[in-house]
């Protein structure tokens, strides 16, 4: 047996160990009472999400918050914390319970004729959404609550016993699951049903379309795939979240946004929803040699915002790992202008033109804008 092989091997053993582990804490907590699920699970889960993760997230916040208090940053971090100490109980409790846990705990207000306006047009409707509150949650209401069939777009999980655990929690909830790597003729389709398409477009990856534009005070590479699908297929864009209040959650959406391709669209994500910073997931951060609390030595670690435009990320020449064609489906000659993410840690080399205006449908290498 070569080594390939034999590695090959032990990432699958690896992988069915840790979903088998996954597996069986899920069968433990599905027997567990309500309030220690959320109680005492819920708070040593957050603790020590706050010890791995704190340090950015205040970083982060001082960052793109100049007057903000030190105190107030941390304090904010903590909430992070806690937020995503609670969504692993909450899962647990909607897949035990199903919509008998969501009912008492789901709260909307009038926020909902934004959505019902865009429903009406009888085109689709693209939800905008962002890692805060409970997301999976968000789309386990809108799958209930709305007559039209829900999709949402992730990412695939690269341990395969997980990714089928995640999915079929999801499909539990009525939802339809579309890969980010599917050709973008399968959210195309599902929005020519009238259907509703729920995307999250506020992580850093490796390979999509976009352009940069301001988001907290400094330049993001941000994802325009949303909009090239909006352009598409006609339909409306409308930001979305589910709020925390407490042991309830608000449904809150915002207005649809300005026309595809017009620079307010990304502008007003960087908009809270709420008051104050939201209890935001954010994979990306400041490379060690740049940016708050940065070390100045190893690799740069992936990050949304560039210290400046061009410079931040290798060109694909100069990286390790080879560049991959544009992930578009050849039996669809209008694919290339719906950008869809490609795999993790592909980049492509040069611009993939596609239709629609200037900026629009372009695949670029990031930390270079586009056009």
């Amino acid at each position: 047996m070569n080594r390939l092989a034999l590695k090959l091997k032990v990432r699958a053993a690896k992988h069915a160990l840790v979903a088998g582990g996954v597996r069986t804490i899920l069968l433990v907590a599905s027997f567990l009472p309500e309030r220690l699920l959320l109680g005492p699970l819920a708070s040593w889960a957050g603790l020590l999400l706050h010890a791995a993760m704190g340090k950015r997230c205040r970083d982060q916040l001082l960052a793109s918050f100049p007057g903000m208090e030190e105190g107030e940053a941390r304090r904010i971090a903590r909430e992070v914390g806690r937020n995503f100490g609670r969504l692993p109980g909450e899962l647990v409790l909607a897949r035990r319970r199903g919509w008998t846990f969501l009912e008492k705990r789901m709260e909307t207000d009038d926020s909902l004729e934004h959505m019902e306006a865009a429903r009406a047009a009888g085109r689709g409707v693209i939800v905008i959404s962002a890692h805060i509150g409970n997301w999976e949650l968000m789309a386990w209401w809108g799958a209930r609550h709305y007559p039209e069939p829900l999709a949402v777009v992730g990412k695939r999980i690269r341990n395969p016993g997980l990714n089928r655990l995640v999915n079929d929690l999801r499909r539990r909830g009525g939802i339809e699951v579309i890969d980010r790597d599917d050709p973008p003729r399968r959210m195309l389709r599902h929005l020519a049903r009238s259907g509703i398409l729920g995307i999250l477009p506020d992580q850093d990856v490796d390979v999509l379309a976009g352009e940069f534009l301001e988001f907290f005070g400094r330049p993001a590479y941000t994802s325009t795939g949303p909009a090239a699908l909006s352009l598409a297929s006609g339909a409306p864009m409308v930001p979305g979240f589910l709020l925390r209040r407490g042991e309830k959650f608000l449904v809150r959406f915002a207005p649809q946004s300005s026309p595809p391709g017009t620079a307010p669209n990304g502008r007003r994500s960087s908009a809270s929803p709420g008051r104050g910073p939201p209890p935001w997931r954010r994979r990306s951060a400041p490379s060690r040699g740049s940016g708050p609390g940065s070390t100045g030595d190893g690799p740069p670690r992936r990050r949304r915002w560039p210290a400046r435009e061009g410079d931040t990320w290798k060109a694909a020449s100069e990286r390790p790992w080879p560049a991959k064609e544009a992930n578009r489906d050849p039996d669809d000659p209008g694919s290339p202008g719906v950008s869809a993410p490609g795999p993790q840690g592909h980049h492509h080399p040069h611009p993939q033109p596609g239709p629609g205006p200037e900026g629009q449908g372009l695949r670029v290498p990031r930390g270079r804008p586009a056009g």
